[in-house]
Formats: C-alpha cells, sequence, structure tokens
C-alpha cells in the first residue's frame, strides 16, 4: 500500500476535497452562511489553477460532477480529492463524543477512499485504519501521515527505497524526504 501521487496533484487535490467536504458540512446551516461563501470561493479559487469551471450547486452534486471531471482528465488529482473529502470528513470526528454519530461518519470517510484506483491506493483498510489511529486534522498533517507510511519498511517493496534514495542523491536531492517523495509521488 503505497500512495502514488505526484506532490503538486496531491496538494492540490486534498485541499480541493477538504473544502468540499466542509462545504457539505455546514451547507444550509444559517449561522455558517459567511463560512460556506468563503469555502465556495476557495474552492472556485482552486479549480480556476486548473481553467475549469463548474455551476454552484449542493455540495454533493457539484463533488459528484468535480470528481466525474478528474476520473477522467487526471486520476491522479481524483484521488487526492477522495483524500482530502475522507480526511476531513474523518477529522471531525474527533471532536464528537457519540459513539453511533461516529460509527456512521467513519464509515462515510471510508467510503471516499473505496472510489480511489487501486493504482493509487491499493490497500485502503491499511490506509483508513491509519487514518484513524492518527486523525489528521488538517492537510499538512495528513501529507505526514502519508509521508510517515511511506517510512514504514514493510509497506516498501524490498529493496526500492535504498534504490531510489542513492539515485535521489544522485540527481542532487539533498535529503532523503525528497528521495521518498519520489517513491511515493512519482516524478514528473
Amino acid at each position: 500500500m503505497i500512495v502514488k501521487i505526484n506532490r503538486n496533484k496531491l496538494r492540490f487535490g486534498l485541499s480541493v476535497g477538504w473544502q468540499l467536504a466542509r462545504w457539505e458540512l455546514i451547507f444550509g446551516v444559517s449561522e455558517f452562511e459567511n463560512v460556506s461563501k468563503e469555502i465556495k470561493e476557495e474552492i472556485l479559487n482552486l479549480l480556476h489553477i486548473d481553467n475549469i469551471t463548474f455551476q454552484f450547486k449542493e455540495p454533493k452534486e457539484l463533488l459528484r460532477e468535480i470528481l466525474n471531471y478528474y476520473s477522467i482528465r487526471d486520476i491522479e488529482k481524483h484521488a487526492s480529492i477522495l483524500l482530502g473529502v475522507s480526511a476531513m470528513r474523518l477529522s471531525v470526528t474527533k471532536q464528537l463524543t457519540n459513539g453511533s454519530s461516529i460509527t456512521h461518519l467513519q464509515d462515510i470517510a471510508f467510503s471516499a477512499l473505496m472510489d480511489i484506483d487501486n493504482t493509487i491506493l491499493s490497500d485502503k483498510k491499511i490506509f483508513f485504519q491509519a487514518m484513524l489511529d492518527l486523525r489528521p486534522q488538517n492537510i499538512p498533517e495528513f501529507i505526514n501521515l502519508i509521508d510517515n507510511l511511506a517510512l514504514q519498511k514493510e509497506l516498501l517493496p524490498k529493496g526500492k527505497k535504498i534504490i531510489l534514495i542513492i539515485r535521489g542523491l544522485i540527481r542532487g536531492i539533498p535529503y532523503v524526504g525528497d528521495a521518498i517523495d519520489a517513491l511515493i509521488f512519482g516524478e514528473q
């Protein structure tokens, strides 16, 4: 189980997915109307990076349209958006005390991972368990989770870690963290 996504696409998709899940969570709650507008603006700005626009509908409809768009055009961004949605949904459970609500939200968070192509994330259950154990509360924490999973020897194919670290050093990558990025997120 290795997440294989270009680092820039990962950050983009996590941001879009995180914001979509936030918007989904507060949509229709009058007390959060201003926050909802800010989140919609953030989503619009992020999608503008890829020169695309969508009609703003309800969050679930917009999420479906965005996922359909990226599932055809860029599988890494598609996966990253789903990772962001899953991470945001799961982050909410840290504040809950009701067991049935927690279980329900965990199921919803896991369901987002199920749509990720197996070439990007092969063992979704192990990955989700790591998410449950660490419960990242923001995008940098989620990226750290992915980096930490990459460093666990049992998750890496034998010999590949050393080869890529050496390759990275030969290419002038200044420290091991960048070489790990080359393994996990691919080189573009």
